[in-house]
């Protein structure tokens, strides 16, 4: 799957994205994966330009490596966020940390979502919920990669989130989240970057500048998270990020001798 050219998407780094992932397999063994990825002789190249959440960092290792997805069924689900509602999320979560240590040790005690998400897949399983993480943990691609990770440093970044979200209010995100307040809305909607912040604010009577600083430090931390996430990755190979138009020459000269 070929989502655009490199060089249009180098050319096009002047946004948020926290790093930035290329993927590559030889289309026929005569050029290293880093020369077929920048001229254009990949096949199966995925790109990523994005700032990533934790369910996008996921989708990556899904699509480039032997990743299957826990399965999932609304009505277990739905079942399990009743009973936390009834008896209380730590009732739920002593149960996941008795049946299974180290997914409760990764999971954060109020982390609803995620506690749902281990016992839902433990009932549907007979499994472990941290069974599912050797994949993730020590990832085998389908592809022979080219990982290439774009760091643009602490300060840099923090000011992209800051110019981001000034750029989103401007478009009209106060607007959308007012449009949709009045309307029923999952709980991961409610949970997202933006949303979750100016439908509180709403609700609390928050100033809309307040909530928006609450939108910025809160995509800051993700930005954090989803790095180290990364990191993790033994085959990503870190670069900061070059400034302006060099960008496309920096890469093809680092990355494109093979």
């Amino acid at each position: 799957m070929t989502l655009r050219s490199t060089r249009g998407a180098l050319s096009g780094l002047a946004g948020l994205a926290a790093l930035a992932l290329l993927t590559a397999a030889c289309s026929d063994g005569s050029d290293s994966a880093e020369q077929a990825l920048l001229t254009g002789k990949a096949t199966g190249t995925v790109e990523f330009w994005h700032f990533f959440t934790d369910r996008e960092a996921t989708a990556f290792q899904a699509v480039v490596d032997d990743f299957v997805f826990p399965p999932t069924d609304p009505a277990v689900r739905s079942r399990l966020e009743a009973e936390a509602a009834q008896v209380g999320l730590p009732e739920l979560y002593r149960r996941l940390a008795a049946a299974d240590p180290p997914a409760a040790a990764r999971i954060q005690p109020g982390n609803l979502r995620r506690t749902v998400r281990a016992l839902e897949v433990m009932e549907l399983t007979g499994r472990p919920f941290s069974s599912f993480r050797a994949a993730m943990d020590a990832p085998v691609s389908r592809y022979r990669l080219t990982v290439l990770g774009l760091d643009p440093g602490p300060e840099l970044l923090r000011a992209r989130v800051a110019e981001r979200v000034a750029a989103m209010a401007e478009a009209g995100l106060v607007e959308e989240v007012r449009r949709l307040a009045g309307r029923p809305l999952s709980r991961t909607a409610r949970q997202a970057l933006g949303y979750k912040e100016l439908l509180d604010a709403m609700e609390r009577g928050t100033p809309v500048p307040e909530a928006l600083e609450a939108v910025v430090r809160r995509t800051r931390a993700f930005a954090r998270r989803q790095l180290a996430w990364f990191r993790r990755d033994p085959r990503v190979r870190w670069s900061t990020l070059p400034p302006g138009p060099e960008r496309v020459d920096w890469a093809l000269e680092a990355y494109g001798k093979g």
